[in-house]
């Protein structure tokens, strides 16, 4: 909490405000007189003190103190709602900017809507020149290795054929008919 202002301190602000002078100064006069203030103490004297002072004096309830705009409004809550259950939401930074909030008001109604909150993973775009590269490389692939009879010298693998399962099956297929597990 802020240290308080000396009540006579507070009367030579208000004393040379009076005058005429400008917060420079009358925070030059008081630093002439030894006395070291602040511009936003002199600021907050001349504004916020003295009219909640004179509020208190008249007996009259002290002026509400001014809040920060509720951003996360209904119309932005719904909007936010309506993009989260789309099939393939899009992130929550986009989310912040089409609906024009910061990031973490979006994160803060997300919360607030139960949803399952997950950072998307940023993955490289494929340009038409990798398409493009892929073609080519693909037909070489082809034409080099699997052409013709030479694709029976491929071998390819798949993880799930090795599976405990799939080696038992492929066991008592290789056994004969007639003879017995031992």
């Amino acid at each position: 909490m802020p240290k308080k202002i000396d009540p006579k301190v507070e009367g030579l602000v208000l004393g040379l405000s009076n005058g005429g002078m400008s917060l420079r100064k009358i925070v030059g006069t008081l630093k002439s007189q030894n006395i070291v203030i602040s511009y936003g103490s002199v600021h907050n004297i001349l504004n916020t003190v003295r009219k909640r002072r004179q509020v208190k004096a008249a007996g009259v309830p002290s002026p509400v103190k001014p809040q920060p705009v509720k951003v996360a409004t209904v119309k932005v809550i719904k909007q936010i709602k309506i993009m989260t259950k789309m099939e393939n939401p899009p992130s929550q930074r986009q989310m912040s900017r089409k609906v024009r909030v910061s990031p973490r008001t979006v994160r803060r109604i997300l919360v607030k809507l139960d949803k399952r909150l997950a950072r998307k993973a940023k993955v490289h775009k494929l340009l038409p020149r990798h398409v493009k590269n892929r073609k080519t490389n693909c037909r070489k692939l082809y034409e080099g290795s699997l052409a013709g009879h030479r694709s029976e010298f491929m071998v390819t693998l798949d993880e799930a054929m090795f599976g405990l399962h799939c080696q038992r099956e492929a066991e008592s297929l290789l056994r004969p008919e007639g003879s017995a597990r031992s």
